[in-house]
Parts: structure tokens; sequence; C-alpha cells
């Protein structure tokens, strides 16, 4: 039974979940649909407050939006499951629809810049894609940008690669928009064509540095800090690379 959340202050806003879709068995999109229409930025994320502990401040749980600001006022986000974690055990197995969440935000400067005047390249791993996906969409929503937009994006299997076809879909309208995926344990034979991780991609087709990118990375803690250390390797600066750990 889904115990009734208290309010902490007056910064948390009642939503209910208006729906949920598996997209595998370890991966669930969730809509929630706020009380009052919280307005946010493409890349941000929001603060969920869930009956997961009696410690409080280990009921706080952040997830990045993974759509646009809509006429409805839903909020999607990506959830992967975790055995034996407590978030994703409730998250998935102790909701459904029309469930009562507390929820906070919007957080986070893991946006879009004001001004898009420079190449975009999105690098992601997993759920972690959420983010990506969102300024994506807010990218291309009024038609083709005057510069590149490129997602490397990373999962162990094809079963893992949220949203492929909407993202294939993207590649073959718009000419300036690039999809480039890897498969960490999917058998080689299946494609010579895909290499194994996301360092392989962005290591061969940006090892010439230039001052006309700007790389985006969100997934673990391990894969940012690889990530951005490689980078940087590369001979681009920390005002080129922008991440988030809260995703």
């Amino acid at each position: 039974m889904i115990q009734s959340i208290p309010f902490l202050n007056k910064q948390w806003t009642v939503a209910h979940v208006e729906r949920i879709e598996d997209a595998t068995e370890k991966i669930r999109h969730i809509w929630l649909r706020p009380n009052k229409r919280i307005k946010f930025k493409p890349g941000q994320n929001i603060s969920l407050y869930l009956p997961i502990s009696d410690n409080e401040p280990e009921r706080k749980r952040t997830y990045s939006i993974a759509n646009i600001p809509n006429e409805q006022g839903l909020l999607e986000i990506c959830i992967s499951y975790v055995e034996g974690g407590r978030a994703s055990e409730f998250l998935f197995k102790e909701i459904g629809e029309g469930t009562e969440l507390k929820i906070r935000g919007p957080h986070g400067d893991f946006t879009l810049p004001q001004k898009i005047n420079k190449d975009l390249v999105f690098i992601c791993m997993g759920s972690a894609v959420a983010p990506a996906r969102s300024m994506i969409q807010a990218i291309f929503k009024d038609g083709m940008p005057d510069r590149k937009v490129h997602l490397i994006f990373g999962a162990r299997s094809k079963e893992g690669l949220l949203c492929g076809e909407e993202f294939m879909a993207l590649a073959m309208r718009y000419g300036h928009f690039k999809y480039s995926f890897t498969l960490s344990r999917e058998p080689d034979k299946l494609s010579s064509t895909k290499r194994k991780y996301v360092h392989d991609i962005y290591m061969s087709e940006y090892r010439q540095p230039r001052k006309d990118v700007l790389f985006y990375v969100s997934g673990r803690p391990s894969m940012i800090e690889e990530t951005v250390e490689n980078l940087q390797g590369l001979g681009y600066s920390s005002k080129q690379i922008k991440y988030d750990m809260n995703i």
C-alpha cells in the first residue's frame, strides 16, 4: 500500500502518475502531471520525494526530464531498474496510474545555450539519454538548425537503445542530425560497423580539437569522468564540455 507523503515545505508539489510505459524489463518511462504547471528548460531535472526510507534525506531522488515543455504540462522521466535499489524497486513495483508523488524543481544548468553557434555532440549511456533527448527535441521542434547535432549513445544491447526509432527517424529526416550507437554486450557478428563503447566513437571522430563544437556528457559518474578526461586530453577546453552527475 502506498503511504501518504507529507509536504516538507512549499517547494514540493503534488504530481500524479499519468501514464507508465515499460520500454524493456529494466527501463521504464513515467509521465507525471503536476497539480501546477512547472516551467523548465530542456536538459533540466526534477527531484522526487519517495516513501522509501525512515531517513528523510534518503527519500529524495533526482531524475532528468526526458521531454520538452508541452501544452498538457506533463513531465516524462526515464527510470532504470537496479535490483535492490530502493527508489527503482518502488517506482517499478509500487506505483501505478494515479499514484500521488511529491516533486520539486526544475534544477540544473545542463541546458542548451541561448544561441546555438557551435556543433553539438551528445555523449550518453543508458537512461542518461533522457536530458539529451529533451534538448534534441527542442532543437528540431521548429525545423533544421544551422549547426550539426551528433548523438553518440551507448547501451549494453539493442533493447537498451531508448527511443532508438525516434532518433533514427530524425537522422533520416534531417541531414544535420547524426545518430551513432554502440552495444557493449551484443555479439560482434550483428554489426561490424558499431563499435563497442561510446569512447571509441568520439575519440575517433573528434580527435582533432575544434573550437566550434560543444559536448554534452551524461551517464554514470565513472563514464563522465573518463569522457571529460579523454576530451581534455584531445585538447578541448573545459568550457566546451558540459556534464551533469544528477541524471
